[in-house]
């Protein structure tokens, strides 16, 4: 986890897709994930998928030299954009990081953003969050 006398790294975030149309919308639902999160992830997709056409930025956190790419399953659900992170610290370290950035991300000033964790489960009222 955090270790005393080791130089700080920050989580490096890679640049993704500036131009999505998604990126227009005036609500977010904001989450993240590792590999070993990714079949929880899948249900918390497919609810909102089921109860929202709200786009859905997900923050995929790798450790540094190993980059998973989101599976193929995920690919059916077009309100999907995907963010990588790369970072040497436990996931829940960089949530705040990945907050930070998604406010920076998303273009709309006004825009509403909702953070979810991965293991959210959804139902038809989700749009009222």
């Amino acid at each position: 986890m955090f270790k005393l006398n080791t130089k700080y790294e920050p989580p490096i975030i890679q640049k993704s897709e500036e131009n999505n149309p998604l990126l227009n919308s005036d609500k977010f639902f904001i989450t993240y994930a590792n590999p070993k999160y990714f079949d929880i992830l899948y249900y918390l997709i497919k609810g909102l998928n089921n109860y929202s056409e709200i786009p859905v930025i997900i923050y995929i956190v790798n450790i540094p030299g190993n980059n998973i790419l989101l599976p193929a399953k995920f690919k059916q659900y077009n309100n999907i954009i995907t963010k990588y992170v790369s970072s040497k610290d436990h996931i829940w370290a960089t949530k705040f990081t990945i907050m930070i950035d998604s406010i920076n991300y998303i273009k709309n000033i006004n825009a509403n953003l909702v953070y979810l964790d991965a293991d959210t489960l959804v139902n038809y009222s989700i749009d009222q969050v």
